[in-house]
């Protein structure tokens, strides 16, 4: 049976999955260890190159893109490891990460632990977002008013719920970034997995949430070592992301608000996202 079972989704990344999956083969000692790709309906030539490159990896070919959490589900259902990590495609390892991850879990039975990750670090060892604060509708609000004060002003304000460096061994925070997340096939499986109403983004906030609700925490930890080059599918495709971004946040809020809560939040929202629209139009019509 397998300690960890490495969980990576697909979707047209497959050099970037190379590199991942070559860095965690070059790195992990003294673990035994699974991986699992899962392809979101990617060319097929991708997945055979992967296939051929690596015959002991398991892949799990999907005939349409179903999103980052379900495709999760899906190694979620088959892995035999006591323990899961879900990774990034455009990530790699520079130390033992597996062996740190489990070190820790299995050294602090004290923490009631949900989930745990590291300080990730970009191509040049700058520390990066890796994990934050539950999502507030207020605070969202209040973000959306200062980035509209921000154009207005030339003023720059700092996101003050990222987190991105630490000085103790490890931090309890409120959510692990999907990007190296890892947790117990138990804990996965007691909150029923990512929830399949999420296509992409926030779905690794909304189970950490329900985690929290029963007493799981996440933590932060020192020692692992990742290297996110945020290279993904959706890298140049920034109205793509921000429309997916927007929809996982609207997900988010009306599973964990009232109804009134969600619909007041959409209508401010609105009016705050009216004068972007209005002079995006404007610069359309003008330019025609």
């Amino acid at each position: 049976m397998n300690k960890i079972s490495v969980i990576i989704v697909n979707y047209n990344t497959a050099e970037l999955v190379k590199l991942c999956i070559a860095s965690v083969l070059e790195w992990t000692t003294d673990i035994d260890f699974e991986i699992f790709v899962v392809d979101n309906d990617s060319a097929e030539r991708e997945i055979g190159e992967l296939a051929t490159l690596f015959p002991a990896i398991k892949f799990i070919q999907i005939e349409e893109n179903i999103g980052f959490g379900r495709a999760c589900n899906k190694a979620a259902e088959i892995a035999s490891g006591e323990y899961f990590l879900f990774l990034n495609p455009d990530t790699q390892f520079k130390n033992n990460v597996l062996k740190g991850f489990l070190d820790f879990w299995l050294n602090h039975p004290d923490l009631n632990i949900g989930c745990i990750g590291t300080a990730m670090i970009d191509e040049h060892s700058h520390p990066i977002h890796s994990a934050g604060k539950f999502p507030d509708r207020v605070e969202y609000l209040k973000a959306k008013a200062r980035s509209l004060l921000q154009r207005v002003l030339f003023k720059t304000y700092r996101n003050k719920d990222d987190i991105t460096t630490f000085t103790r061994a490890y931090q309890k925070v409120d959510y692990i970034t999907g990007a190296d997340l890892f947790l117990s096939k138990e804990n996965f499986q007691q909150v029923k997995g990512f929830d399949p109403d999420f296509f992409m983004y926030f779905e690794e906030t909304d189970l950490q949430f329900r985690l929290a609700e029963k007493d799981r925490f996440s933590f932060l930890i020192k020692g692992p070592i990742i290297l996110h080059s945020q290279g993904g599918s959706l890298r140049n495709q920034h109205i793509k992301m921000r429309v997916l971004y927007f929809n996982g946040l609207l997900t988010y809020f009306r599973k964990h608000s009232s109804p009134f809560q969600f619909n007041f939040f959409r209508f401010c929202w609105f009016l705050l996202d009216l004068p972007t629209v209005v002079q995006k139009l404007f610069l359309i019509r003008k330019s025609k």
